[in-house]
Order: structure tokens, then sequence, then C-alpha cells
């Protein structure tokens, strides 16, 4: 008589984790890529003075894409933000992070594993009231980019050279495109408002791509 094992099935989360990056990463930005790049306990101790880590937080990172026909940038893409954690049946945050660069950089991937903590950060309240990043938020982060200059900040916005969301098993997750802007910029933005900053970059054809060693556009 043969003896039938009952076979343990995935849970959705995991399913929906391996399916953004197996599946949605590779086929939305090309290759497989380089990564996962790990978020780390001394980035929350060291960089954002956070005394407790939820050892859950430690399981995302940053994963990089080299150019294609159809994106001449360096892709950096968060992944980990739209883990269903809890198991709401929800894509945890509900987006993911990413960082275009026209040249390859470590630096980039550091800037974005600094934007992914800080997201997970304020999700959880330690800045105030919980809240999250999105299209028109901006981040008053300093980022040296080597042999290439320096950001004074980050403004969140839709992306140019892809879709802006995609979907898994637990639901849609939007892509926010992090761009690296000015002091100058920073403080249009301030006085203009995000919405004026993005079509401004726009105009001067800088879009959704942080490259430190351009000039100021305002």
């Amino acid at each position: 008589m043969k003896l039938l094992w009952p076979s343990k099935k995935k849970p959705k989360w995991e399913r929906a984790w391996e399916e953004r990056e197996e599946t949605c990463f590779p086929t939305l930005f090309g290759g497989e890529g380089e990564g996962i790049f790990p978020l780390s306990f001394e980035l929350f101790t060291q960089a954002f003075g956070q005394e407790a880590v939820d050892p859950r937080w430690l399981h995302g990172g940053v994963f990089r894409f080299a150019p294609t026909p159809d994106r001449p940038t360096w892709l950096h893409v968060s992944s980990g933000l739209s883990t269903d954690w809890e198991q709401e049946n929800r894509s945890g945050f509900g987006a993911e992070l990413t960082l275009e660069t026209p040249w390859k950089s470590d630096d980039a991937i550091l800037a974005l594993l600094h934007l992914t903590a800080y997201d997970i950060l304020l999700a959880h309240g330690r800045y105030g009231e919980a809240r999250l990043l999105e299209v028109g938020s901006r981040v008053h982060l300093t980022m040296t980019f080597e042999g290439h200059g320096k950001t004074s900040g980050f403004l969140i916005a839709e992306p140019s050279h892809f879709p802006g969301e995609f979907k898994l098993e637990t639901g849609p997750v939007q892509l926010l495109a992090c761009v690296g802007i000015t002091s100058e910029e920073m403080a249009f933005a301030q006085a203009n408002g995000s919405a004026a900053l993005a079509d401004h970059l726009a105009r001067a054809g800088v879009g959704a791509v942080t490259d430190p060693s351009r000039s100021t556009t305002v």
C-alpha cells in the first residue's frame, strides 16, 4: 500500500514574494538582475538611530538591473516593501521604490537602501504619525555618489521607462521613482509644490533619472 503524504503548500505571501523577484522584476526590467543587496541591522541602528529593529525588515533589499534597449539607465529597485508580512491579503505597503542612474554605481544601491529603510520606519510610526512615501513626497537625504557628486534630497515621482504598477497574488504594487534633486530644486518644491518640480524636471529632460553630476534646473 502506497502512503500519500499531504504536500506543504507555501503561504500566499511567500508565493507572491517569489513571483515578484523571479517573474515580475525580470519581465519588467529585463534580465535577472544583480542582488539582492539586503538591508542591514547597522543601517537602521547607525544611519537612522533605531534601537528596536524588526527582524523581518532585514529580509528586504535592492536589486540592480543593467540597461536595456528600451531603458538606457541602470535601474535599482527595492524588494520587500510589498511583502504581505501581516498576511492581510494585500501587498504590504502596496509599493516598491526605484532609482535610475546613467551609470553603474554601488552608491546608488546604498542610496536606495536608505530610502527603503526610511519608508519602513515611516510606515511604523518612527517619525510621528504612520505614513508612506508616495508620489509627491520629498525626502531630505544627502547622498554622495563617488565621482559624480551628491544629491540634497529626493522627489518621489512616477517612473518613465517602465510601467508604474504590477500585480501579485496578494494585490497590486505601485512602482515609485526616487529622483535625486539639488538643494535649489528642493527649495523650489517647498515654495511651489512637488507637482511643479516634477513638471519642471520633465521639461528639463531630467525625468525620473538621478544624476548628481548635472547642474541644477532652477
